[in-house]
């Protein structure tokens, strides 16, 4: 009977991890295509996909580990740094 609470944890935190696979999965899938069509449509340089997408997204989610309020950049322009910089890096 002990055990039967730590089971339902087990398969709570299984769904919650799922879940949050699949919106990784759902925003990387919709970057990767967002790229992929500026590069057939000749618009950006042509990059390794799924490198480039994950290094986008692995800048984009380390903000939050760095940032700090009060800093020399508020966060519209640290994010209008970042989109530049990734910008320049597909410009063809």
């Amino acid at each position: 009977l002990r055990a039967l609470p730590a089971a339902n944890g087990t398969r709570e935190l299984a769904e919650r991890r799922d879940a949050f696979f699949a919106r990784r999965d759902h925003f990387e899938n919709l970057f990767r295509r967002v790229v992929q069509t500026g590069i057939d449509q000749g618009d950006f340089a042509a990059v390794d996909v799924p490198v480039f997408t994950r290094t986008l997204l692995g800048a984009n989610n380390w903000v939050a580990v760095w940032y700090r309020e009060g800093g020399r950049m508020n966060g519209t322009q640290i994010a209008d740094q970042i989109t530049e910089t990734f910008l320049r890096a597909l410009r063809p």
